[in-house]
């Protein structure tokens, strides 16, 4: 499933930080944006990949980017 490019440039970087095991509020900082666009960008990530939590998004993200 060709998942990578419907993913915006910020879901992708959300995305990788996830993979690398950052919270949410650390990503935030990462990136200067709020925590609560980060958890908007992980729920949409989670559809997008059919996933349901932060662990199974961090196994499949890399798979979903690299593609």
């Amino acid at each position: 499933m060709k998942i990578g490019n419907k993913l915006t440039e910020q879901q992708s970087k959300v995305g990788k930080l996830v993979q690398e095991g950052l919270s949410e509020a650390e990503i935030a900082i990462f990136l200067g944006v709020g925590e609560k666009t980060v958890k908007r960008h992980i729920e949409s990530l989670c559809k997008k990949t059919g996933t349901t939590n932060r662990k199974e998004l961090a196994r499949k993200i890399s798979h979903v980017i690299d593609d």
